[in-house]
């Protein structure tokens, strides 16, 4: 789904959405909305808000923040006020007030019905409430999920094994043994290629086009986990209510 209308046609059959900015505001006074992220359960969608400025060739002009909003107040994205604005679908947030601030004003979008996770550790008295404690804290818990990835060294040795005479069949095994297919739980998972990217691209400059992929795959994770951590919250907070 390459285009808006397309992923709006998606967004519209969901009950639920998560939904992320990436905001630059370095050299400039208010700053501006850069990218905008979207994932339902089933895709996950990179909206890039700059892309009209830089067919018209403002691209130079990034830092007006004035003329920013003046492009883009009824810019193509206005379309997302559909479902955005739509109560029937969620749309799930963490730590939403600038989020929502930052749509309202570089592209007149509201949000009607919404869930902040952040809001939710509050009230569930978590001490650390970041997105990222969250998903240590969520998507992690479930430490009987695996998942593998063969190695390369393991390939190379399988190649290697099959080559070996009858005579070093048993030492062949030993060595196979020893770098036979890797493992990682899914904990190491999200730890290697989720929060350690988290690090490194903290404090990026969004407004870089092309973006790298690295880029990319990083702002898709910020949605990419939260609907899980959506579900997870509310059955954390309907059993709060119990106890209470």
């Amino acid at each position: 789904m390459q285009t808006l209308n397309e992923m709006m046609e998606h967004l519209r059959l969901m009950n639920e959405i998560a939904v992320d900015l990436e905001h630059h505001q370095l050299h400039s006074y208010f700053g501006f909305t850069c990218l905008i992220q979207i994932s339902s359960r089933e895709r996950d969608f990179i909206v890039d808000p700059l892309a009209q400025c830089f067919a018209n060739k403002d691209n130079q002009n990034l830092n007006s923040n004035n003329q920013y909003r003046n492009n883009h107040i009824n810019s193509p994205l206005n379309i997302l006020n559909e479902v955005f604005t739509d109560q029937s679908i969620t749309k799930v947030l963490h730590g939403a007030e600038m989020d929502i601030l930052w749509l309202q004003r570089d592209f007149g979008v509201y949000i009607v019905n919404m869930f902040d996770t952040h809001q939710a550790s509050v009230m569930l008295n978590f001490q650390k409430r970041s997105l990222d404690e969250l998903i240590r804290r969520i998507v992690l818990d479930n430490k009987d999920t695996r998942i593998c990835y063969e190695s390369k060294e393991a390939n190379q040795n399988q190649q290697q094994n099959n080559k070996n005479s009858k005579s070093n069949r048993k030492k062949s095994r030993n060595s196979q043994q020893s770098s036979q297919q890797q493992s990682y739980t899914l904990q190491e998972c999200v730890n290697e290629y989720i929060l350690s990217q988290k690090k490194r691209f903290q404090m990026s400059d969004w407004r870089l086009r092309p973006l790298p992929q690295q880029m990319i795959d990083y702002a898709r994770q910020d949605t990419h986990c939260l609907l899980f951590i959506y579900d997870q919250l509310r059955i954390m907070l309907s059993n709060k209510e119990k106890q209470d």
